[in-house]
């Protein structure tokens, strides 16, 4: 057998491969933010990627779930979604959780937060300018005509699940849900609401501290009580 190229040109390659392995990006998960509130109750912050290779580390979302140990959770989301079974992780969590569970989108719920969103025991609370997102699985896949076929039928039934959730939680039919999934389609708040996957925040009107009123009928009645006794 003739070999391709000689001992030098192999050690160079072996050289290059060491470097190239060296500069690798180091995978660099962030941990989700979990903070005790006064009352009792816990806030997480879903505020990036859900992805095995950047963003927000899924399983620090579970177990900040887990650790929450029946408290009620209030759950901020601004993600525009990652893995779909690291998603799925942090929904069954949610839906595990014994104590109550609260989802307000700040920013925007897509692909798999989409489905995050979902998990509290009410739907989500939106607000004007924020969105919904939701679209069929996706996967980078590679292989011969029988490996790509096995994944695209996963990739599907993948897809079929998460019509099941939006289908049980809006009331909508599988065939609506589609149409919206396979348009990659995106949704107001206004729209989300109207669609049923989620509900208006409430604004909170501050209360009138404005005593003007009070002050000025104050002051009349002290008035008019100095003019009678001027009187008498």
């Amino acid at each position: 057998m003739n070999k391709v190229g000689d001992a030098k040109f192999w050690a160079d390659v072996e050289a290059l491969k060491s470097e190239k392995s060296g500069n690798t990006p180091k995978i660099d998960l962030k941990e989700v933010k979990a903070e005790a509130k006064e009352d009792g109750s816990v806030a997480i912050y879903i505020d990036d990627a859900i992805n095995g290779f950047y963003g927000i580390d899924a399983s620090t979302v579970v177990k900040a779930i887990h650790d929450s140990k029946g408290k009620a959770i209030t759950m901020y989301v601004n993600s525009p979604g990652g893995s779909v079974f690291d998603g799925l992780s942090i929904y069954n969590a949610m839906q595990d959780h014994e104590g109550d569970i609260k989802v307000k989108v700040t920013g925007i719920a897509a692909s798999i937060a989409s489905i995050i969103a979902l998990g509290g025991k009410e739907k989500p609370e939106m607000s004007t300018g924020t969105r919904f997102m939701i679209h069929n699985a996706s996967v980078f896949a590679g292989g011969d005509h029988r490996a790509l076929r096995v994944t695209a039928d996963l990739v599907e039934s993948i897809t079929g699940d998460l019509v099941k959730i939006y289908e049980n939680i809006t009331g909508m039919d599988a065939q609506s849900l589609t149409d919206y999934m396979d348009n990659e389609t995106f949704f107001s708040a206004e729209d989300a609401v109207s669609n049923g996957f989620a509900t208006m925040a409430v604004k909170v009107e501050p209360q009138n501290t404005d005593t003007t009123d009070s002050v000025r009928a104050e002051v009349l009645r002290n008035l008019t009580n100095c003019q009678l006794q001027a009187i008498k």
